[in-house]
């Protein structure tokens, strides 16, 4: 019921549509009587890749100033919101319906790339294969922190040298 909510509030073009979309990301998962966030033991390797994330982050900044500019919001009107919901709440609540991993996966990262649809048109299904690789990587760790990491990553990447060279044209579509 909540996807069928959010789904519908991502179609229509209003002027809040963002800070709706990015509210009901964070609070609509409390409204889900039948599910319950679990905080799962942290492992000190898991610290490494952590910290191994955050020393990208800092690289990419010292390449491209701009990244410092990008990177507040990429994390808490994007990255968190984002993969609280989806990773954590939703994926893991199909998880527990249809007692599928593999399947669950699949049906939140194809409604995550439905989402960037109305934003982003036919290019938003491409966020479809990292979506599938973050579902797996919280799958097999269930570490927030290293999913949000991720997220600002690809992120960042994505906006700094992807989105540039398609701008300037250096590849041929």
């Amino acid at each position: 019921m909540n996807s069928a909510i959010l789904l519908a509030c991502a179609v229509f073009d209003y002027a809040i549509r963002d800070t709706v979309l990015m509210l009901m990301l964070l609070f609509l998962p409390f409204i889900d009587r039948n599910w319950s966030f679990r905080l799962y033991p942290q492992y000190p390797s898991r610290n490494y890749l952590n910290l191994g994330l955050v020393t990208f982050i800092v690289l990419l900044c010292l390449i491209k100033p701009q990244a410092i500019k990008l990177l507040p919001g990429i994390l808490l009107l994007t990255a968190v919101p984002e993969e609280w919901f989806f990773r954590v709440y939703y994926m893991q609540r199909l998880e527990f319906l249809s007692n599928n991993k593999f399947r669950a996966n699949l049906i939140t990262s194809g409604m995550f790339a439905l989402l960037h649809l109305p934003t982003q048109g036919m290019f938003g299904l491409t966020v479809m294969v990292p979506a599938l690789f973050m579902g797996w990587l919280y799958q097999k760790n269930r570490d927030f922190i290293l999913l949000v990491l991720v997220h600002a990553c690809f992120n960042l990447v994505f906006l700094l040298f992807i989105k540039e060279a398609l701008e300037h044209k250096y590849f041929i579509f």
